[in-house]
């Protein structure tokens, strides 16, 4: 398992150092996006965890409504999980189903 914390732009790196890593989770405000619409709660969250250089590393789910527990994952930067947040968003909204 490879720990991750992200640089000044949003980017996730590896950090080897568990203690360096686990510090910087406990004072870091994972979550980049909090959006309600109606009785859904869209939330998108930086994991700071993978499996693999490949691994998702965020996370956008709905809490409530009719998509409650929809989940989506997706790995590189905070830029495109802005983007993943904004596409749930949508389908949240009506704009897809």
């Amino acid at each position: 398992m490879t720990h991750y914390i992200l640089d000044q732009n949003g980017s996730p790196k590896p950090e080897t150092d568990l203690l360096k890593w686990s510090d910087w989770i406990v004072r870091t405000n994972l979550c980049i996006a909090d959006d309600h619409v109606g009785n859904s709660l869209v939330h998108t969250e930086f994991l700071g965890v993978g499996i693999t250089r490949r691994s998702p590393l965020w996370e956008t789910t709905v809490h409530g409504g009719r998509l409650d527990k929809v989940t989506a994952r997706c790995g590189g930067n905070r830029e495109q999980a802005q983007a993943m947040h904004a596409n749930i968003l949508r389908r949240v909204r009506g704009g897809y189903d």
